[in-house]
């Protein structure tokens, strides 16, 4: 009978003990915490040539690539080159003079004539209305290379006072499927003074057969 009595208490004991080894063990869990991937931030386009301002805006995704489109052209007597850099092909200034020259080829017109100019005068800070933007347009001269390309060339010298006054000479050339874009940005005097400089260059320009 105690022994009977014995093997019920050591039966008791163990299942309590069980228990509590079941109450006090500790579960351990590995959190994973999964976070979105961040989107790439867009890259910096740089700020000159025709596209300044488009960055970030939704006509990025219709920009046409730049290339050189097999373009070469001769830089005017003490004028300095620097390699291109971004959109550009080319860097290009009179010797010991600010301002930059700068060379773009990219395909078709590149947007449209019109709205390439309302944005370099967007930069210019000078506003026109449709009829005169029209007007200005409309009054490019037209030149050839020596090459025979056609190129036009916009003069906002024309439409800024005072020598010191940022200012730009621009000229649009066809080539083919493809625009080079040559831009002369400078003091107003600084251009004046190397106007035919720079129209030498412009018409330099040839795509060699």
């Amino acid at each position: 009978m105690k022994a009977h009595f014995l093997l019920i208490a050591i039966g008791c004991m163990a299942g309590l003990l069980v228990s509590c080894r079941q109450e006090t063990e500790v579960r351990r869990y590995r959190e994973v915490v999964t976070r979105p991937a961040e989107s790439p931030s867009l890259g910096a386009m740089p700020d000159d040539d025709v596209h300044r301002g488009a960055q970030g805006s939704d006509a990025m995704a219709d920009l046409p690539a730049s290339s050189s489109g097999g373009l070469v052209w001769s830089a005017p007597p003490g004028w300095v080159e620097e390699p291109g850099k971004g959109m550009r092909l080319v860097t290009l200034r009179p010797q010991d003079v600010e301002g930059d020259c700068t060379i773009v080829v990219l395909g078709g017109a590149a947007g449209g004539t019109t709205a390439n100019i309302s944005r370099w005068l967007g930069q210019l800070k000078v506003s026109l209305g449709e009829q005169e933007l029209a007007r200005f347009v409309g009054d490019a001269a037209a030149f050839e290379t020596s090459s025979g390309l056609t190129g036009r060339l916009y003069d906002f010298t024309e439409l800024v006072t005072g020598d010191d006054a940022s200012a730009m000479l621009a000229v649009a050339v066809e080539i083919g499927q493809q625009t080079a874009f040559v831009k002369y940005t400078a003091a107003r005097g600084v251009l004046i003074k190397y106007r035919e400089a720079f129209l030498s260059l412009c018409r330099s320009l040839e795509v060699p057969q």
